[in-house]
């Protein structure tokens, strides 16, 4: 019983904190900095921004996804840490 409300904490955790990054993603300071790049890189300075993992230029559900896969470990290590110790 222990391990599946462990599991169901992961997953929860997981999902609502990717939700929020990715939303993060499209905020109005993140898009000035895509467009800062956009820009650089068109002056010949700088890595093309469109090639990156994540950021504005992609749909929300990719931007989701990426970041549930980067912070399902994190948070897998640390409820298994916290289940240990009580």
């Amino acid at each position: 019983m222990d391990l599946i409300i462990a599991i169901a904490t992961v997953i929860a955790l997981t999902l609502v904190s990717a939700a929020i990054l990715a939303w993060a993603v499209y905020a109005p300071g993140s898009r000035k900095a895509f467009e800062r790049d956009k820009q650089k890189f068109a002056e010949g300075r700088g890595r093309d921004p469109m090639k990156r993992v994540l950021g504005p230029h992609l749909p929300y559900a990719n931007n989701l996804r990426m970041f549930a896969l980067i912070t399902l470990p994190l948070w897998l290590v640390f409820v298994v840490y916290a289940a240990r110790r009580l």
